[in-house]
């Protein structure tokens, strides 16, 4: 399928992943609206913000007079909107793992008559995937708990990535495995005791975009002090993750992949 002019021209993006991958494939100039936090690429954080999928403007989005809103799973307000002014709504779902960000980028490729650059995108992707197999492949497989969210200097309230989260692929590609890869969720709150127990050698902190310098860096792991028992914390492999794009399923998931393998095995460097 190529672009026509029956291919959507006025488009809102719901979410900052899929905000990226229109981009990505090349329709970043028929954007009309995008959802708060988006910051990539920079020009996508210059469009008109509509709100987040949980408090959508709809006012807003209204007067921007979409002919496509592409949503991250359903949402009833934007389809209820959408249906009342005959505006065309498209769910994809990019957060369960590799395959479903691939196949929603083929998705998107189909509706916004880009099918040849999503074919494209999606080659450049999985390469950048085996990329990063190739440099681990035959190295031991660290268990890892990837932390996104907790309490200010404190464990009383920690959000962790679950088997549903797309980390849960990248870990693999990566050379590792996800201690809570059991977990039937993206994310979950996890308590000190199941991470003491499952006795993860390493974990990770994700902090994406915030601007935390090497004496923080360094403070914010030694919190973890708290749980010496841990092998993680034992051997002082305890990592944050401030990169911008980390916690993104999206296009450049081939860089968070060779992220983690950074930390999973910081001897590749090494060999490079």
């Amino acid at each position: 399928m190529t672009e026509t002019s029956a291919s959507p021209q006025r488009i809102i993006c719901m979410a900052p992943n899929i905000t990226e991958t229109v981009f990505a494939l090349g329709a970043g100039d028929r954007v009309v609206g995008v959802s708060s936090y988006t910051a990539y690429p920079p020009e996508a954080g210059e469009k008109p913000d509509v709100g987040a999928l949980y408090n959508p403007n709809l006012e807003r989005i209204a007067m921007l007079e979409p002919d496509l809103i592409i949503v991250q799973h359903r949402h009833e307000k934007i389809e209820e909107l959408a249906q009342r002014r005959g505006i065309r709504v498209l769910a994809v779902d990019m957060e369960g793992g590799v395959r479903p960000i691939l196949d929603a980028i083929g998705l998107l490729g189909d509706e916004l008559g880009v099918a040849d650059r999503a074919a494209l995108l999606r080659a450049e992707i999985e390469e950048s995937l085996d990329t990063v197999r190739r440099s681990v492949a035959d190295k031991p497989v660290p268990k890892a708990v990837i932390c996104v969210d907790r309490s200010a200097e404190s464990f009383k309230t920690m959000y962790c990535a679950g088997g549903r989260s797309f980390f849960t692929d990248l870990i693999e590609v990566a050379g590792g495995r996800n201690a809570f890869a059991d977990r039937d969720k993206p994310y979950f709150s996890a308590g000190i005791e199941e991470i003491v127990r499952l006795a993860p050698d390493v974990i990770i902190e994700t902090r994406p975009g915030q601007e935390i310098d090497e004496t923080r860096k360094g403070g914010i792991e030694d919190e973890w002090q708290a749980l010496s028992p841990i092998p993680a914390v034992k051997n002082r492999r305890v990592y944050v993750l401030t990169d911008a794009f980390i916690a993104v399923p999206g296009p450049r998931i081939g860089l968070v992949a060779a992220r983690l393998a950074e930390v999973l095995h910081p001897e590749i460097a090494d060999e490079r």
